[in-house]
């Protein structure tokens, strides 16, 4: 990938070498355990030997791809930024690798140590692409739903794994917008139950991500309360699967808008199960980023949730682009995912428009989402919902600064924008 990025600007390949040499410019790649995330050290030119040395050294291989992609795409930037002398204004670029680099030690590590990406399974095309874009945006969780498992799960599975990639897999626990009859929960459980037995206990992911019954604003229905109806049930059912596998790692993607009423009932929740809040309030956890209406309260609600009990805490966060449910159709059966070649993937007219007008309010809102992920906890599981997006196609703004703000909320707004533009792999609409 260092590589494949100083090429960009040269008319001839790096040569590769096993040990330094000092007949040449070099780029050092090494892993050091005791360096926290990944640095990138650019030494001054050296006149007396014509040369310059870059190091990227990470904590391990996975940190390593992060600094190789920071390398291209925030240290390029900044390089080739030239002034004219005797003017102080910039003119053009700097001729990258022709003339000696800026010097720079740039040290950065994780905010929140798993981010990542929610989409449905059947609205990837490339399952390559996408993981090698989520490595660029150093992402490290994905999330996929899926009506039937993908056929060559297991494929895509050991992709992400070798990109250092935890990869989820959704399914329904009784989910539906109405609440079922009470009678039917001990057959709801025993089907959900059979279910995970039968088609998810063999596939090789890094855990389960389910929804139930919340998603919906009544926190009363059929005579019950939604929030211990919720409880009840998953406590059985994950009780029930933990006891079949105790290292799984389960997700309850929870929606907020039936339960905040209620919420001291999830104190009994069971600690194994963590909860992944959705529809919390107002963006970044709305669909649309100009819905900042009550971001106060949103903000305290999300501050509260972080301390509610004892089991871990997620979030899925929005504002980039969801499904088009007007289009939308079921999987009849099992597929394969993402298998589609990159020349029959195009981006449709509708979907730039909607990513254009997501992008328009990341420009003026982002400082909102950007004030609510500082109070995230660094132990945190934060995915954003990026369902129909074409990413493996293009990577698309707010995605880019999503992404950036979970791995770094310290840097000024406005200039974690400028840096983010910047980026050579990020499409405008």
């Amino acid at each position: 990938k260092a590589a494949a990025a100083v090429q960009q600007y040269t008319e001839y390949a790096p040569l590769c070498f096993c040990q330094p040499n000092a007949d040449y410019n070099t780029i050092y790649l090494g892993i050091c355990k005791d360096q926290a995330g990944f640095r990138i050290e650019v030494s001054e030119y050296d006149e007396q030997n014509d040369s310059q040395q870059v190091k990227l050294i990470a904590q391990d291989p996975v940190q390593l791809l992060y600094a190789e992609a920071d390398f291209e795409n925030y240290y390029l930037p900044y390089a080739r930024d030239a002034e004219l002398p005797g003017v102080g204004g910039r003119y053009y670029f700097n001729r990258l690798f022709q003339e000696p680099l800026k010097p720079c030690f740039f040290e950065t590590k994780a905010r929140i140590r798993r981010r990542g990406l929610w989409t449905w399974g059947h609205k990837i095309y490339d399952y390559r692409r996408y993981i090698d874009n989520m490595v660029r945006l150093k992402l490290n969780t994905l999330i996929i739903w899926n009506d039937y498992p993908p056929v060559n799960i297991g494929d895509v599975i050991a992709y992400a794994h070798e990109n250092g990639v935890q990869l989820f897999m959704g399914f329904a626990w009784g989910w539906d917008t109405t609440m079922p009859d009470i009678s039917k929960w001990p057959q709801i459980a025993d089907q959900v139950i059979e279910e995970y037995r039968r088609i998810y206990a063999d596939i090789p992911c890094d855990g389960i991500y389910f929804q139930t019954f919340t998603e919906h604003s009544s926190d009363v229905m059929n005579g019950l309360v939604v929030a211990e109806a919720a409880v009840d049930l998953v406590n059985q059912i994950s009780q029930a699967v933990l006891a079949h596998n105790p290292k799984l790692e389960i997700l309850f993607g929870l929606h907020a808008t039936s339960v905040l009423n209620r919420l001291d009932t999830f104190k009994r929740l069971d600690p194994r199960v963590s909860i992944i809040w959705e529809d919390v309030g107002a963006f970044p956890y709305h669909y649309m980023p100009a819905k900042v209406e009550n971001f106060s309260e949103t903000r305290k609600l999300n501050r509260q949730l972080q301390t509610l009990r004892s089991g871990g805490f997620g979030a899925v966060l929005k504002g980039v682009i969801c499904l088009d449910w007007a289009a939308f159709q079921h999987q009849d059966g099992p597929f394969v995912m993402g298998c589609q070649s990159a020349a029959d993937i195009e981006i449709p007219q509708r979907t730039k428009e909607v990513l254009r007008e997501m992008q328009a309010f990341w420009l003026k809102y982002a400082g909102y989402a950007q004030e609510l992920i500082s109070d995230l906890n660094e132990d945190a599981l934060i995915t954003c919902l990026v369902e129909d997006g074409y990413f493996e196609k293009a990577i698309n703004f707010p995605t880019a600064v999503y992404a950036q703000m979970l791995w770094d909320s310290t840097t000024p707004t406005q200039e974690l924008l400028s840096q983010v533009a910047q980026r050579q792999d990020v499409e405008f609409f």
